[in-house]
C-alpha cells in the first residue's frame, strides 16, 4: 500500500481516506468505532503516520514486534535447507529494518546464520551485496549436497550386505532345525528333565552330562564327545 501511494504521489489525507475504504470486516468495524472517538476536525486533521501508528497498535503491538525482531536476531540454518532458511530471513528481516537498510549489513547478517561448513567457507571473502553472498552460499550447498550422495549410497549397500547375512543364517538354522524331522529323528521331551536328548538321561546323578563321568561338568569335560559317541553304537549293536 506505501509503494501505491508514493507512486501515485498522494497527500496525506489521500492516504488516509483510501485506506479507510480498504478496510473490511472487523478492521473496518474496528476503525469506524475508533474514528467516533475524534472529533469531525481532528478527523480530517488525521495524518498518514497517525493512522498508520493507530494501525499498527491495534494489529501488531510492539511486543509482537520486539519479539519478532528477536527471532530474526537468533535465526540460524540449522539443518533446514538453505532455500528455507533464506525465505525465513526474508520474513523475519521486516520487523528489523534497522539491521538489514544496506546491502552490505543485509549480506552480513544472512552469512552469520548459514550452516558452519557452509559459513566457514564464506568467511574469507569480503561480501557487498546480499545477491553475492546468497549466489555463493548456494553454489557452496550444492557441492556439499553432491558429495554427500555417494557416502549414503555405502551406507545403503553396506546395510543391505548386512540384512542378507542375515537372511543366510536364519535360513541354516531353519534346515538344521529341520533336518532331523525330516529323516524320522523327532525327539520328544524327556519325561524325567523335560529337556529333549537322546539316550539315558543322568539328571540328579551328579555325574558329567558330556562323558558321564563324576567329578567335573560338561563345561570342563575333556573328553572327546566323538569318542562317547562310538561307545554308545557299540552298546546299542551288543
Amino acid at each position: 500500500m506505501e509503494r501505491i501511494f508514493k507512486h501515485l504521489s498522494c497527500t496525506n489525507a489521500q492516504k488516509v481516506l483510501c485506506a479507510e475504504f480498504m478496510l473490511v470486516d472487523a478492521a473496518g468495524h474496528w476503525w469506524e468505532s475508533a474514528s467516533r472517538t475524534r472529533t469531525e476536525a481532528q478527523q480530517r486533521a488525521l495524518t498518514w503516520k497517525q493512522f498508520k501508528e493507530e494501525m499498527m497498535g491495534k494489529y501488531f503491538p510492539q511486543a509482537l514486534r520486539d519479539r519478532k525482531e528477536t527471532e530474526f536476531l537468533q535465526l540460524r540454518q540449522g539443518k533446514t535447507k538453505l532455500e528455507e532458511y533464506e525465505g525465513k530471513f526474508e520474513q523475519l528481516s521486516r520487523y528489523a529494518p534497522h539491521l538489514v537498510d544496506t546491502e552490505a549489513k543485509k549480506a552480513r547478517r544472512f552469512e552469520l546464520g548459514l550452516r558452519p561448513e557452509i559459513g566457514g567457507i564464506m568467511a574469507s571473502h569480503q561480501f557487498t551485496t546480499y545477491r553475492h553472498v546468497l549466489q555463493t552460499a548456494q553454489a557452496i550447498s550444492n557441492r556439499l549436497e553432491i558429495d554427500q550422495i555417494p557416502q549414503q549410497g555405502a551406507e545403503l549397500s553396506g546395510k543391505r550386505k548386512w540384512n542378507g547375512s542375515n537372511e543366510g543364517k536364519g535360513e541354516g538354522q531353519n534346515k538344521k532345525v529341520n533336518f532331523g524331522s525330516s529323516f524320522g529323528q523327532a525327539i520328544s521331551p524327556c519325561p524325567k528333565c523335560n529337556k529333549m536328548h537322546s539316550g539315558e538321561c543322568l539328571f540328579g546323578k551328579h555325574v558329567c552330562y558330556r562323558c558321564g563321568k563324576i567329578g567335573h561338568i560338561s563345561k570342563n569335560c575333556k573328553e572327546d564327545p566323538l569318542k562317547k559317541n562310538d561307545e554308545q553304537e557299540k552298546k546299542g549293536k551288543a
